[in-house]
């Protein structure tokens, strides 16, 4: 399990240093708050959209081939993705949710056409790269997971590079580094699979065979269908919450909410990266009922989550104090403590992960919608009630999607708790 964390931190660390400097490239370019709320409206829709094809195809994949040894799950990836992708040019569209809402603001005009264009880029890539590194862990080639994240941080940095040295529109940059980042690190790690695919001697053809039969859009969308509802339903409440109070509060809060968030979501990413290098323990762990392994991977990232986040909000909230931070970022730092509020949020929503997959692999999705749903509803009450106040206090606007989105992360870690423990009483 010690080198599966490490090697899961050093791929959320890469990875979150990549998204890092998109995110900063970005509050650097555009000064003004409310177009760093029509950014963080367009980026939520990026996330609705590989929520969609995550939930749909990619997940319900994974728990097709978990019954194959862990080096011959890479076998079938090349489906996967081809399957994953050709979704993602549907769910993809959910862009142009944001670029409706955006529309409506006057001072949007000149946003729209780059950024729904490259944040459909995004949409479409983001979620296959994602796949191919989680399916190298579940693998148990955790370097290689991490191998693709470094180049995939080293893609995003000469392209942000090339295009400030070539002086490119500011507002085709941001989303367009995304996708060009994950398209070609999801080429590398490809490639990757290629070739340890070859190095496999023996094969059970016929258990290879049988996870090849269930790699069918219908099946994966019929298995897929209450992760989506849930999982999706969730994302698409987090997309609301930026609407909600920008239409409220004035995307201005919007835009404060943006820039601390950027500077809080390596805590995201770290959650995520943790969950996708213990992913094959904590599937297993919930096929079996196993609950002293469930139990286990549950306390680890705690922990680990527990301890960055402390260390890590100690030192990204003090660098606020040194002065040529507050002149290069001053948006983030505006709102006092809104930083610190985002960095227990992220820990407090990736605390549910785990419990999530243990739920997942065990055939439980219908139960992760009914805590889905009711954490939906509390994001949503919570998000109109502090966006009204924030009509006439801009802190408590800014603070707004956070503390929402931290109320969710609560209801689902609490719930998703509760359905586990029904799950190990064999009560229901």
């Amino acid at each position: 399990m010690k080198k599966a964390i490490g090697a899961g931190v050093l791929d959320s660390g890469l990875t979150s240093l990549a998204s890092l400097l998109v995110f900063l490239y970005a509050q650097s370019v555009f000064g003004d708050p409310r177009e760093l709320g029509f950014f963080s409206l367009f980026m939520t829709s990026i996330l609705l959209g590989a929520t969609l094809v995550r939930e749909l195809i990619f997940i319900p994949a994974q728990k097709k081939v978990l019954d194959l040894d862990s080096p011959q799950r890479l076998i079938l990836v090349p489906r996967m993705i081809g399957l994953g992708l050709r979704t993602a040019t549907m769910t993809g569209l959910t862009v142009l949710v944001a670029t409706f809402l955006v529309s409506f603001e006057p001072s949007s005009r000149g946003i729209l056409v780059p950024f729904t264009i490259t944040a459909y880029l995004a949409a479409i890539t983001l979620p296959a790269q994602e796949h191919s590194r989680r399916m190298l862990h579940l693998a148990g080639f955790h370097g290689s997971a991490a191998f693709v994240a470094a180049t995939q941080l080293i893609l995003a940095i000469g392209i942000l590079v090339g295009a400030s040295v070539l002086d490119l529109p500011a507002d085709w940059v941001p989303f367009s580094t995304i996708a060009l980042a994950r398209l070609l690190s999801l080429g590398i790690a490809l490639g990757i699979v290629t070739v340890k695919k070859r190095r496999m001697l023996e094969r059970d053809n016929q258990a290879i065979t049988r996870s090849a039969d269930a790699l069918t859009f219908r099946q994966l969308v019929r298995d897929g269908r209450w992760l989506v509802g849930g999982a999706g339903l969730v994302t698409a409440t987090n997309m609301a919450t930026v609407a909600i109070v920008g239409s409220i509060a004035g995307y201005q809060a919007a835009g404060y909410a943006e820039a601390a968030r950027i500077f809080a979501s390596p805590i995201q990413v770290l959650g995520v990266g943790l969950n996708n290098a213990l992913s094959r323990r904590v599937l297993a762990a919930g096929r079996s009922r196993d609950k002293e392994v469930a139990t286990r991977v549950v306390r680890v990232t705690w922990l680990i989550l527990g301890v960055v986040a402390v260390l890590y909000g100690v030192a990204v909230t003090g660098a606020g104090s040194i002065e040529i931070v507050r002149q290069r970022f001053p948006v983030a730092y505006e709102i006092r403590g809104l930083i610190a509020i985002w960095v227990f949020t992220f820990a407090v929503v990736s605390a549910a992960l785990p419990r999530r997959s243990e739920l997942i692999g065990a055939d439980h999705e219908p139960s992760l919608l009914h805590v889905n749903v009711w954490a939906a509803v509390v994001q949503t009450v919570s998000a109109v009630a502090l966006g009204f106040v924030g009509v006439t206090n801009l802190a408590i606007g800014s603070a707004a999607r956070p503390l929402a989105l931290g109320v969710q992360g609560l209801t689902n870690t609490i719930g998703f708790g509760r359905k586990s423990k029904t799950l190990h009483s064999g009560s229901d």
